[in-house]
């Protein structure tokens, strides 16, 4: 049945088989060849279930060497049991290291590892991984678990010429680098994510520029900002990768801190000619501000259609997404931008947009700015109550700390 590719009846047939001959020598085959099946289907708790029987009984035939590896695929695929893909990978490495799986088997088992927060023995498992070629089980906390026993001493020589023939594990070195950053250990993780990109082959394959995404981080966790845009350029360049919009949208930032506009406009424009964009909201914003921070123009006119231009980046993020983070600051630009249009009402109009601000947005960041900016605008009205007024408010704060500290 199985080779006519009947699997419904294949199934039944076994279960049958194994409700009517519990005892019989061919059982474990029997779940053995449901569970196959059943991972054909992607039905991985129905296999995992048939494997578990299977590893629970007397699994030390030629056929079954990969039952712990499966186990552990099944349970790493149903994406709520790390728990149970940790000890499945774990039994898998322990029984035996047969060449076929093993470099999968580690990786995977420091991916749950993470996925349960087991965050300090994923990165012992990847480093020993990636620098000494071999496998030590560890406890939870990544400290490495001793064992005098000669099988496995054994077997940890053979883990080590196994992994000595796979040293283009470019997934190990990214996943590494990158827990590492995480964790705040900017050294190595540069170290182990260069490494990636050393050893990367002429063919690209998917995940490439994960290694250049996370390096771009570490540039600016350093201060390397020019090095930092030049990796987000990267990723960037590959619309496919899950990164490439975010990628493109922080070499934007890095270009308008550095007051290079213009590649900062191209950039962000790019990014927005797309059909969806997963970032429109912080790409309007960004592109809105990459247009009103510019250098005035001689020319008013020119000044005239740039703030407008940029004031309609503004309203988008306002009106498509009043809920993005990036809402507030859009508000308090699209004030700055309307101070400098008369025809949009000019000052008069943007201090309401800054009251507006400080009414809707009491603890932003901007709250101090934006009352300074109402106060200037008030200030050349000659209102000068409401100055005065708006001052007290932006002092308040200061003039508690004083007397509380």
């Amino acid at each position: 049945l199985l080779m006519l590719k009947k699997s419904t009846e294949a199934i039944a047939v076994y279960t049958k088989f194994l409700t009517t001959a519990p005892t019989h020598a061919r059982v474990p085959l029997a779940h053995f060849r449901i569970a196959q099946i059943h991972i054909s289907a992607e039905q991985w708790a129905k296999a995992a279930g048939h494997l578990t029987t299977l590893q629970a009984g007397d699994h030390s035939g030629k056929a079954f060497k990969q039952v712990g590896f499966m186990l552990g695929d099944c349970y790493f695929h149903l994406s709520d049991k790390w728990a149970e893909t940790i000890a499945a990978f774990e039994t898998f490495l322990e029984e035996q290291y047969p060449e076929s799986n093993v470099h999968t088997a580690i990786y995977n088992l420091a991916l749950a590892c993470e996925r349960a927060k087991l965050n300090a023995k994923a990165i012992a498992i990847l480093r020993e991984m990636v620098t000494r070629q071999q496998y030590t089980r560890r406890d939870e906390k990544g400290v490495a678990i001793e064992d005098d026993d000669k099988k496995n001493r054994r077997n940890k020589q053979v883990m080590q010429q196994v992994l000595a023939k796979r040293r283009h594990h470019q997934k190990a070195y990214v996943e590494l680098g990158r827990l590492l950053y995480e964790a705040g250990i900017y050294p190595e993780a540069r170290q182990h994510l260069e490494a990636a990109l050393r050893g990367r082959g002429p063919q690209k394959e998917k995940g490439d520029g994960n290694a250049e995404y996370f390096l771009a981080w570490i540039c600016l966790k350093e201060k390397k900002l020019k090095e930092a845009a030049g990796y987000f350029a990267k990723v960037a360049a590959f619309p496919e990768h899950p990164f490439a919009q975010d990628a493109a949208l922080q070499c934007s930032i890095l270009h308008i801190r550095n007051k290079d506009v213009k590649s900062a406009q191209a950039a962000l424009a790019k990014m927005m000619s797309g059909p969806n964009p997963i970032k429109a909201d912080q790409g309007a914003y960004y592109l809105g501000l990459a247009m009103a921070r510019q250098e005035d123009d001689p020319k008013p006119g020119n000044n005239d259609k740039r703030y407008t231009a940029a004031m309609a980046n503004f309203d988008t993020v306002l009106t498509k997404f009043p809920k993005s983070e990036k809402a507030p600051n859009a508000l308090y630009w699209k004030g700055k931008c309307v101070e400098k249009l008369s025809r949009m009402g000019g000052p008069a109009k943007a201090a309401d947009i800054y009251a507006e601000f400080i009414k809707t947005y009491p603890t932003h960041e901007l709250i101090h700015d934006a009352t300074i900016d109402m106060g200037k605008i008030q200030f050349d009205a000659k209102n000068y109550d409401a100055v005065i007024v708006a001052m007290k408010t932006l002092l308040a704060p200061d003039a508690a700390r004083q007397v509380t500290g």
